[in-house]
């Protein structure tokens, strides 16, 4: 499981995370996004990242969701950042209250993260911890009380379906969200002579699931 471990943006600048820890989260991500969040034991993670002490997840993070956790607020700082700077690149070109602008600036930065063979680790995580019992507390934190710069887009986004109900709205977004990534994980496992395989560039890839995004959340209501 280490032929993929080699990413290395940016950590989050306000915490300062070990060696030791960065490998355990690195990999802890990686099979998990393959395997599921309950699907890989603590174990197992320590044995792949390596580790001589089989207590080093407990030593690092306390437990299960301590390592989850970490593994959000490590990845939080140069996914932040690549938003931002879309956000900035939207205004300055006049598209802040694009749609298409809308989804690309909430879904990029996750894309940002990749592997060394230009496979999304973060994006698979993601899909795993949404469907995941964590998934329930970032739905929550999402939905309930949306803040920061994820919470404007959202509101900025639901303006441009505004019969749309906030439980519809919210339903279509996670949705096509985990459409959007599953999609992206899936092109990433597949061979490249799949018949399966949509046969475009990366780009074109990408605008199809824009394309698939916008339709799924911006339809009008069917009743």
């Amino acid at each position: 499981m280490t032929e993929s471990l080699s990413i290395a943006p940016p950590a989050d600048k306000t915490e300062t995370w070990s060696a030791a820890s960065i490998a355990i989260m690195q990999t802890a991500e990686l099979m998990m996004g393959r395997h599921g969040i309950e699907g890989v034991s603590m174990r197992q993670i320590t044995r792949a990242a390596k580790m001589a002490n089989n207590s080093a997840i407990a030593y690092h993070f306390g437990d299960r969701d301590g390592l989850l956790r970490s593994i959000s607020r490590w990845r939080a700082g140069p996914i932040r950042e690549e938003r931002a700077r879309l956000q900035r690149l939207a205004e300055e070109q006049g598209e802040a209250d694009c749609p298409r602008r809308i989804i690309q600036i909430i879904t990029r930065p996750v894309l940002f993260i990749q592997n060394p063979d230009g496979s999304h680790p973060h994006a698979a995580f993601v899909i795993q911890m949404l469907r995941s019992r964590m998934g329930r507390e970032i739905r929550k934190m999402l939905f309930d009380r949306p803040t920061g710069m994820v919470g404007d887009l959202m509101r900025r986004l639901k303006r441009h379906v505004p019969d749309l109900s906030q439980s519809l709205f919210e339903f279509r977004l996670r949705s096509g969200a985990l459409a959007f990534y599953d999609a992206i994980v899936e092109r990433d496992e597949m061979a490249p002579d799949d018949p399966a395989r949509l046969d475009v560039d990366a780009e074109a890839f990408l605008a199809e699931l824009d394309a698939m995004l916008l339709s799924i959340i911006l339809r009008p209501p069917a009743c």
